[in-house]
């Protein structure tokens, strides 16, 4: 889980400071992208904080905190999905 948070700190970085080299029809979609990364990593970096399933040996998972669990990973997932649809987005406005 940490990785997984980890990385989309690093794609917002990332996406922050090489947004300026897009051309103007690439940028907005790349903002969204940020946007939904920053807001994926405040769902992750939550797990993260909390005590929960990521920080316990999966035997002792109770239902309440496995469905907890999934509901992070699925905003985690829905969010990731939609930043990459942004990508795609903004990678189809680049001229090859």
């Amino acid at each position: 889980m940490t990785t997984m948070c980890d990385a989309r700190h690093a794609a917002v970085t990332f996406l922050e400071q090489n947004a300026e080299l897009l051309a103007a029809d690439s940028l907005d979609p790349v903002v969204a992208a940020i946007k939904l990364y920053r807001e994926e990593t405040e769902v992750l970096d939550t797990a993260l904080r909390d005590e929960g399933a990521f920080k316990l040996p999966v035997e002792s998972w109770t239902p309440q905190v496995q469905r907890r669990e999934q509901h992070i990973l699925s905003q985690a997932s829905e969010l990731e999905e939609a930043a990459i649809a942004q990508i795609e987005k903004a990678l189809a406005g680049i001229s090859p």
